[in-house]
């Protein structure tokens, strides 16, 4: 604990230093040389109401209307979700084998860890408060463990 409370006022010792410098615009011929190297990273840790599926003194839901063509709004239903995700995915500016321009590459996440993650049930229905007894909707889900991705995705104009 004592190292963690050390290396946390260092850091901050150090942005402060770096802040103190003040930012300044970079011209082309400076901004043509920066490189990212590997791209930015961006870690997600999701916890979402992070207690057992089966607690029944929890009782959250989401709701997302949709208006029909009749006018009337119907709604999708997910009853008490919970759980937590951990998951990250990295983006970067690639350069085309054939020539072609650059694209951005969305690495799609390697490794995603889910404990407890999932819903108790889901249902589409008129009333998005009205409850609706659990051997009458169209299921529940609960995930635990690991999923492993690899690949990108590829974006580019043209």
């Amino acid at each position: 604990m004592y190292k963690k409370l050390l290396s946390f006022i260092a850091g901050i010792c150090v942005s402060a230093g770096a802040l103190s410098q003040g930012l300044r615009p970079l011209d082309d011929g400076e901004l043509s040389k920066v490189s990212g190297k590997d791209g930015i990273g961006i870690m997600m840790d999701l916890r979402l109401n992070t207690t057992s599926l089966t607690d029944s003194s929890a009782n959250g839901h989401v709701a997302l209307g949709f208006k029909g063509e009749d006018g009337k709004t119907n709604y999708i239903v997910v009853k008490n979700p919970r759980g937590a995700l951990f998951t990250g995915i990295g983006i970067d500016v690639k350069n085309r084998t054939d020539g072609g321009p650059d694209y951005v590459a969305v690495k799609l996440p390697s490794d995603t860890l889910f404990s407890n993650f999932g819903f108790e049930s889901i249902n589409a229905q008129s009333d998005p408060a009205a409850v609706v007894p659990f051997n009458q909707t169209l299921g529940g889900l609960k995930i635990d463990g690991k999923m492993n991705m690899t690949g990108e995705l590829r974006l580019w104009s043209h």
